[in-house]
């Protein structure tokens, strides 16, 4: 079998077994509040109407200062109004919800930061404001009302459940590519996270695979691909033989080195430029393929974290239609 067509049979057997099979839209939201409820008023303590009084303070009044270096008009009622009617459609509609003080006033630290010199707001602490109470396993109706869990992703899927990245030698379902591409390698048993409250999934880039329901570390170069498919970080499988990954012109699975990508036909070629057709982010240089075409990501400010805002001071928030 020539080397395209050894590929093709691996990527065959991969599907078969159900590899890299992607879950994070089931678990990514939770229940939504129906598009016809009321929004609450902002604040249900002293403590989160001082909280919201704060945010519109800091960032309308950050806010002016954006417009009016842009030269733009800056309508601060408006951005009043409409900030205080997006902080009240973020007040949880659960009692198995809390307001977190501390997280408050670090989400505060962040706008205040952030907007004088109109950048992007740290959104991580803003998105703990709110916590979760119900532990794993209790009956829940939305994700925001499991309690965090250190180490671990917490979500409601009728219950509420908790997933861990796994360490070398601890259990495990699943080996996960990225935090979205989950599955089992092919000799492996089918897994039912489903009926799980709890679990654990290795991953590749930590050099980790799922064998047994343990995180064995993948094979070093020269070793035999563990089950066919994968080797260590840094490595690819060529004919059942873990070897450096491969450069532009050779023969790929699903890694190259930088600046290329592993094309359907199996070869590494260049990363391509802005407004070239792709399939997917990996084949483009931007990072970013959108409509199949290779385009910019996010404003380069925003790309600096992954919980990152936009910048401020657009047209359209300056005359009031405002995002944190």
């Amino acid at each position: 079998m020539d080397s395209n067509g050894r590929i093709r049979a691996i990527r065959a057997r991969m599907a078969a077994a159900g590899w890299w099979l992607a879950f994070a839209t089931a678990i990514a939201c939770g229940p939504a509040a129906p598009e016809d409820e009321p929004a609450p008023p902002p604040g249900q303590s002293t403590q989160e109407e001082a909280f919201a009084d704060q945010v519109v303070e800091a960032f309308c009044g950050g806010l002016g200062s954006c417009c009016t270096g842009l030269s733009r008009t800056f309508d601060r009622a408006s951005c009043e109004a409409n900030a205080r009617d997006l902080i009240a459609r973020r007040v949880p509609v659960s009692d198995d919800v809390r307001f977190d003080p501390a997280a408050a006033e670090q989400c505060l630290t962040s706008i205040r930061a952030a907007l004088p010199t109109c950048s992007g707001i740290e959104r991580e602490p803003c998105d703990r404001i709110y916590v979760g109470t119900l532990g794993t396993g209790e009956a829940c109706d939305r994700n925001d009302e499991c309690a965090p869990i250190a180490g671990s992703q917490t979500y409601c899927l009728d219950v509420c459940n908790a997933v861990r990245r796994a360490a070398e030698g601890e259990s495990c379902v699943r080996t996960c590519k990225s935090e979205t591409e989950c599955g089992h390698l092919p000799e492996e048993p089918p897994y039912d996270v489903m009926s799980l409250a709890t679990w654990s999934d290795c991953f590749m880039e930590d050099g980790l695979a799922c064998v047994g329901g343990v995180c064995v570390r993948a094979p070093g170069q020269g070793a035999a691909c563990l089950q066919g498919v994968v080797c260590d970080r840094g490595l690819d499988c060529d004919n059942d033989t873990c070897v450096p990954i491969p450069t532009l012109g050779e023969a790929c699975t699903w890694g190259c080195t930088p600046g290329a990508f592993c094309t359907y036909d199996g070869v590494c070629a260049a990363q391509l430029p802005l407004g070239e057709q792709c399939q997917d982010d990996n084949a483009c240089s931007s990072g970013s393929c959108g409509s199949n075409a290779c385009q910019l990501m996010s404003c380069p400010v925003a790309c600096q974290s992954p919980t990152l805002g936009d910048p401020h001071g657009s047209a359209s928030e300056c005359a009031g239609m405002v995002h944190f």
